[in-house]
């Protein structure tokens, strides 16, 4: 899925399923559709409410604004640059972890990182269904690939790595016997693009 475009009507949705912290952003050009997600986010998210999302070109008519299209992604981009920089702005009632998720697809460099706090533990190979990552990718349901602990300055941070992909056992089963036999480094895993690592794999253990 090279050089997908995420369509506005998904990332619109997508916004509205962060409505709680959309108040972030205000005081910025955008404010009036800000203010209307708001509005319209706690219905939008009860599952036995009827209420249906307008159409862009709808809200833009509520609105009596022309560049509400414009101002979607833009909206999208600013409330992943403040998540990044200032994540307890993110912090809710009873939630005590922080979390900081990166995702990526296996056929493409497209990928989202973004801090959430939540009172739940992840374990490896669970599933984990995303819709704010429509913001940027094309899918929306992932496995836990791997979790990575920090401790730094008294604090510890975690970090999970979501793939779109499926999980394909053997290969992680070659991919650790390579890095235990060092034919593949660490920093290869890490720098190195899926494919490249496949590739790799196959003329190591062809």
């Amino acid at each position: 899925m090279e050089h997908w475009k995420p369509r506005n009507t998904d990332v619109l949705s997508a916004l509205v399923g962060e409505y709680q912290f959309l108040h972030l952003l205000r005081g910025r050009v955008y404010d009036k559709l800000i203010d209307y997600l708001i509005e319209v986010g706690p219905a939008w998210a009860d599952e036995e409410s009827d209420f249906i999302l307008p159409t862009i070109k709808g809200i833009s008519a509520k609105l009596g604004e022309k560049h509400v299209s414009k101002w979607i992604p833009i909206i999208a981009d600013d409330l992943i640059t403040i998540n990044l920089e200032k994540p307890e702005l993110f912090k809710t009632k009873d939630t005590y972890s922080l979390y900081l998720l990166h995702t990526y697809e296996n056929s493409d460099d497209t990928s989202i990182s973004y801090h959430i706090w939540t009172d739940k533990h992840f374990h490896i190979n669970e599933r984990f269904y995303w819709h704010f990552a429509k913001v940027k990718m094309y899918y929306h349901l992932f496995f836990i690939e791997d979790i990575r602990h920090e401790y730094r300055n008294g604090i510890i941070s975690t970090e999970i790595t979501l793939n779109t992909g499926s999980q394909n056992d053997y290969r992680k089963f070659l991919l650790q016997r390579a890095l235990f036999e060092n034919k593949i480094s660490l920093s290869e895993v890490y720098k190195l693009s899926e494919y490249t690592i496949d590739q790799m794999l196959r003329e190591i253990y062809r």
